[in-house]
């Protein structure tokens, strides 16, 4: 029967270090060439690497929302800023003057 891992000829390439139970595999990028390294782990250290690298997928994916969130809010500014100019040279009022308006007309709905 074959391991669950493979020894390449070339003992410089592949570090196998054998300690009890569970299988932990990391892919290493070293000046250009790839490198593997297979660790044996007892159980709870298997679990501790798992929370580990879940804490780290978790982090990565709330960053990757907020940019998201971060590029659609100002996606939404520029689309804001372009018709507030666009009504500016429509009707001669700056952006300020035409807020005083809404808010104006905002105002007068509710004291009516």
């Amino acid at each position: 029967m074959d391991p669950p891992y493979k020894f390449d000829s070339d003992p410089k390439r592949f570090r196998n270090i054998i300690a009890v139970s569970m299988v932990h595999v990391k892919w290493c990028n070293a000046s250009g060439s790839s490198k593997r390294e297979v660790i044996m782990v007892d159980p709870a250290e298997a679990k501790r690497l798992a929370a580990k690298q879940m804490v780290e997928i978790r982090r990565k994916e709330r960053l990757k929302r907020r940019r998201e969130i971060e590029a659609i809010n100002g996606a939404w500014a520029m689309i804001g800023l372009t018709a507030g100019l666009v009504i500016e040279g429509y009707s001669g009022k700056t952006i300020i003057e035409q807020l005083a308006g809404y808010l104006s007309a905002i105002v007068h709905i509710f004291i009516r």
